[in-house]
């Protein structure tokens, strides 16, 4: 998804930045990121959405491309490769290095410890 203009990916870039703000802080409990792809341990995987939280995607940090963060899934859902890189963990997940790039992103919800949610980000 190419960007549409400057000022839209000015305005995602600066999202991301709320997003690992309100996440890092406690402020938001949780975030929604939708988009097409995400790069788990730097291979591409089909997507159409992302939950982003405090203790769920720690290591949470903005990138020169988007943002990055650790994540949990089942081996059997992961790259052979992917699978030797990481870290298995207690609950037999994988933890593996994720990453989201900017020109991927659609929309980017946050949810707070009071309930609303709100919008960062949409495209358009």
């Amino acid at each position: 998804m190419p960007f549409t203009s400057n000022e839209d990916r000015a305005r995602k870039v600066d999202a991301i930045k709320r997003l690992i703000e309100m996440i890092k802080s406690r402020e938001a409990t949780r975030a929604h990121v939708m988009l097409l792809q995400y790069y788990i341990e730097g291979e591409p995987y089909l997507a159409s959405a992302l939950t982003v939280s405090p203790d769920g995607t720690p290591g949470l940090a903005e990138t020169g491309e988007g943002f990055r963060c650790d994540a949990f899934f089942p081996d059997k859902i992961l790259s052979p490769q992917a699978i030797a890189v990481g870290q298995k963990v207690e609950s037999g997940a994988i933890r593996v290095r994720l990453e989201v790039k900017t020109e991927d992103i659609a929309a980017i919800i946050v949810t707070t410890e009071s309930g609303p949610e709100y919008t960062l980000y949409v495209t358009g």
